[in-house]
């Protein structure tokens, strides 16, 4: 994940994989606005530029960069509780 300041002024972030990266979200939590894209499969040499477009007053770089988190489904499933018998629900 590399943030980036782009030549207008806007804000935005490139994210790279160096293997499959399905159903991949990036929040930017506790700054509202919303992204160019945010639900797509990331592969490897196949960098992703998104810009974010922020709803009010726009973030410092430094806040930006902090509040964002990279999220995709193998992480999100890697969460959920096991059951008794060692197996997810």
């Amino acid at each position: 994940m590399r943030p980036q300041v782009l030549p207008d002024g806007g804000l935005a972030v490139e994210l790279s994989a160096d293997k499959p990266a399905f159903s991949v979200w990036v929040e930017a939590f506790g700054i509202l606005g919303e992204f160019s894209d945010n639900h797509f499969t990331l592969l490897p040499g196949e960098p992703r530029t998104l810009v974010f477009a922020p709803r009010g007053p726009a973030p410092t770089f430094a806040d930006f960069t902090k509040s964002l988190t990279v999220n995709h489904i193998a992480k999100t499933l890697s969460t959920i509780p096991t059951t008794q018998g060692g197996t997810k629900p």
